[in-house]
């Protein structure tokens, strides 16, 4: 597997954002917060029918160290609320004790009209789920399209994705990403969101979901699970 010690670009650009940190730091579920039986890395979350389930310290892919430069997010998502769930990143923040606000970053470029790619494998858990029209071009014939309403946000694009440098994301980040679309009632989604490095001065964050019905467009609620930041 690569590593991220010999990306110079890639700790200059985090260093640059206020995103790196010397120490390894890692995110526990804090006090109080619901775990599943025998595992206590993995927080639960449950608001209007939707239920997250989250763990912070769990990727095993390449970049082996990519934890050393981005928080990735393992996510699994429950929909049981009876309405269709918007998935976008702009939805998924980790917020931290001093107001910083990481948002998960897209795992892609998207202009309003895409040309053709080369699709990825989908590595990442789901049922019930469809693919934002944005999207779809990246995973071909695999995941279907969304066929309703999906507004193209050039901002948050233009803004986010410029985190990213080279050679990140690797393929297989690609392919372990959930990607943005949406998640019928009844479906469920398993993968990883990137948000930017929590800082140095960070005691604690947390991870915010804001659960909008992909039809009406009204929110649903928000599920919030906050966890405590260690230092090894």
């Amino acid at each position: 597997m690569r590593t991220l010690r010999y990306i110079w670009a890639a700790a200059l650009a985090a260093a640059a954002l206020g995103l790196s940190g010397c120490a390894s730091r890692t995110l526990q579920p804090a006090a109080g917060v619901q775990t599943l039986p025998g595992d206590p890395q993995a927080a639960v979350g449950e608001a209007a029918g939707v239920r997250m389930i989250v763990r912070a310290n769990v990727w095993k892919a390449d970049p082996s160290d990519l934890k050393d430069v981005m928080t990735p997010i393992r996510a699994t998502i429950e929909n049981r609320s009876g309405r269709p769930l918007q998935i976008r990143y702009s939805d998924f923040q980790l917020v931290s004790d001093t107001g910083f606000r990481h948002y998960a970053i897209p795992p892609y470029q998207i202009n309003a009209s895409i040309s053709r790619v080369r699709p990825v494998t989908a590595r990442f858990g789901y049922d019930a789920f469809w693919v934002s029209p944005y999207y779809s071009p990246f995973y071909g014939p695999y995941l279907r399209p969304w066929n309703g309403y999906w507004a193209y946000d050039p901002w948050y694009y233009g803004t986010y994705y410029q985190v990213w440098r080279e050679p990140l994301p690797t393929e297989d980040m690609l392919e372990l990403a959930i990607p943005e679309g949406v998640l019928d009632s009844g479906g469920r989604l398993n993968g990883f969101l990137y948000f930017q490095k929590v800082s140095g001065s960070t005691k604690a964050v947390t991870f915010r979901a804001g659960l909008i019905d992909a039809v009406g467009q009204g929110q649903l609620g928000s599920i919030n699970i906050p966890f405590v930041v260690a230092t090894k």
